[in-house]
């Protein structure tokens, strides 16, 4: 299939040169053969990778399948940079030597080409006495040395790593947090976004007007009304666009793996909620690319090729997971336990002037759930697929995930 498409634009070309082509590479299709082929390199029947790398191949170049930036600009046999995925999570916790331990961490995830996600929650508030006398210098102190690193390290030598911090809601320093970046005016933690982790109880406590208790290690630091802080929240998203909102608890209530770790934080881009020690293994669908006939009465959608490029997609990411470089082994240990992928999709909105439906009505409704349920289909029923042929992913407990929330939601068929 022909990549004219691409270019009808210059700038389109000089930014995935600049961005992409890396390896000496003069064209996409020199780029797309060289992901192809380390991708197919993963799998584990030799004499089937040639087949697969065609596939790959195929869907990369039409512009179906559009893996995340790392993998683009990284997969190659002879690339020195091994990293193929885009973002990391780590923990932090409320000692002095271990927060100097995650900032190693974060500092070889930067290294790497990743972005960096993480909860500060554990972490004690500004004038919290400490074990051995004095007083604490509070969450933020210890974001700008994050953030200090991440301005310094230039991650795979060609950009500087994006971050993103989650505070609770409850936590005592809590005010500050939400209104400590405020765009030009302060230039505060500039390679970092921020969200504010609130739950259920706070929402109550907001449409019932009620006091909100800040707490810290069983002390109460502080009593504001919870709609307060949701005022204040909001006025400074409205003005400085940030912070935003991660609804912990429903993310809670949709974790898969809920026996066994948090969904509590996320990547910078905030598109998926991670545990402690996870990666973003990213690529989204081109939805446009299976549109026949765009702007006219013959406009149709195709749900068997979606549901197609969707299943390759699945095996394209877990074949990534083995072809990749880890930049810690905590990383690596959790991944090759979980096998966690993140496949998405991209121009829902092109998808709908195209059919001539209109964005918000009862019509684009309907033909929006109906994509979702076939990549979500589509993606399990792949998923299931690679666990005949390969085997479950080591940490797979059938009865459990079948009692997850998300997972009683599926077709009969596929549980």
């Amino acid at each position: 299939m022909s990549t004219q498409w691409i270019w009808q634009q210059s700038i389109s070309r000089e930014i995935f040169e600049q961005k992409y082509c890396l390896s000496g590479e003069t064209s996409i299709e020199e780029v797309y053969r060289g992901v192809a082929a380390e991708i197919a390199s993963a799998e584990r029947d030799t004499r089937e990778r040639s087949r697969w790398e065609g596939i790959f191949y195929e869907e990369l170049i039409s512009g179906r399948l559009q893996p995340a930036g790392r993998i683009i600009a990284n997969a190659r046999p002879a690339s020195p940079m091994k990293n193929y995925n885009n973002c990391f999570t780590i923990d932090i916790e409320d000692d002095l030597e271990k927060i100097y331990d995650s900032h190693k961490e974060d500092a070889l995830i930067s290294k790497m080409g990743g972005g960096v996600g993480f909860d500060i929650s554990k972490l004690r508030p500004r004038q919290a006495k400490l074990s051995h006398g004095g007083e604490s210098s509070g969450v933020i102190s210890f974001l700008r040395i994050f953030d200090q690193s991440a301005k310094t390290i230039m991650t795979g030598g060609q950009r500087r790593s994006a971050h993103i911090a989650l505070l609770d809601i409850s936590h005592p320093e809590i005010e500050d947090f939400i209104t400590a970046k405020k765009g030009e005016e302060n230039k505060e933690l500039t390679q970092f976004n921020i969200s504010v982790k609130i739950t259920d109880a706070f929402i109550r406590a907001v449409k019932d007007d009620a006091d909100w208790d800040l707490v810290w290690g069983g002390k109460t630091f502080k009593t504001v009304k919870a709609r307060y802080l949701y005022d204040l929240l909001a006025k400074n998203a409205f003005t400085h666009n940030e912070p935003g909102i991660f609804n912990a608890d429903t993310v809670e209530r949709f974790n898969n793996g809920y026996w066994a770790f948090k969904m509590d934080r996320v990547n910078p881009c905030g598109e998926l909620v991670m545990p402690p020690y996870s990666l973003c293994c990213l690529a989204s669908i081109n939805l446009v690319s299976f549109v026949s006939d765009p702007f006219t009465d013959k406009a149709a959608f195709d749900f068997d090729a979606l549901a197609r490029t969707a299943g390759i997609g699945v095996r394209f990411l877990d074949d990534v997971l083995d072809a990749t470089a880890y930049p810690l082994q905590k990383i690596e240990d959790f991944s090759r336990q979980w096998r966690r992928i993140g496949l998405g999709f991209t121009g829902l909105g092109d998808v709908f002037a195209m059919l001539r439906v209109r964005y918000g009505d009862s019509e684009s409704l309907a033909l929006g759930g109906r994509i979702g349920a076939t990549l979500r289909d589509a993606s399990y029923a792949a998923s299931s697929d690679l666990a005949l042929e390969k085997g479950s992913f080591p940490a797979f407990d059938a009865d459990k995930y079948l009692e997850a929330r998300f997972v009683k939601s599926l077709p009969d068929a596929i549980r």
